[in-house]
């Protein structure tokens, strides 16, 4: 006897949610991580990621291809198995197509502003989309691409750089940004 397709319930393309797939039963819905591949690198994020890619509902279907034995296929047993028609892609590829090809992070805001640590700043605020945190950079002066570009990470100290603590790191900031100053005034 044949079971029946629980997969064509799949995400809410059928206008039906996870509410009409009972279980526990021979499908398990699982949840891939905001992010797919690049924050996990898993079976149920490479799914969502094809389907995404493909520019279908970010979803799909996994199942495991055992082998005669009982026990769980392996890359040579897949590839053996894929001459039957099938393509074989790996997780090691997609994420490498992902960070060739995705857009990961985006600029999303900029402002000029006056310091009294060093003069003339532009703050420009970038956005990872892979993970949803934002970046500061804050640039001095201009950037000619023909030129090494002089940067320094920072990880900022609310207590030493904002409100100024006393500590043996309390000038780190500061004095980096009046050594850029005195630089772009050579």
């Amino acid at each position: 006897m044949l079971r029946p397709r629980p997969h064509h319930f799949g995400g809410d393309r059928c206008g039906q949610g996870s509410e009409h797939i009972v279980t526990p039963g021979h499908v398990f819905p699982l949840v891939a991580r905001d992010g797919g591949v690049l924050i996990r690198a898993g079976h149920t994020e490479a799914a969502v990621d094809i389907s995404r890619l493909a520019g279908l509902n970010p979803s799909g279907v996994i199942c495991e291809i055992m082998k005669e034995d009982g026990t769980m296929a392996r890359m040579d047993d897949l590839v053996a198995f894929a001459r039957h028609g099938l393509r074989v892609g790996t997780i090691r590829d997609l994420i490498a197509y992902r960070l060739k090809k995705d857009h990961l992070v985006e600029q999303t805001a900029e402002a000029t502003f006056e310091s009294c640590w060093g003069g003339t700043w532009t703050a420009k605020s970038f956005l990872n989309k892979a993970v949803g945190t934002e970046t500061v950079v804050l640039v001095k002066g201009k950037i000619d691409p023909s030129r090494p570009t002089l940067v320094r990470m920072h990880q900022l100290s609310l207590f030493e750089d904002v409100f100024g603590r006393s500590s043996p790191r309390s000038e780190c900031f500061e004095g980096r940004c009046r050594r850029l100053r005195a630089k772009d005034r050579a």
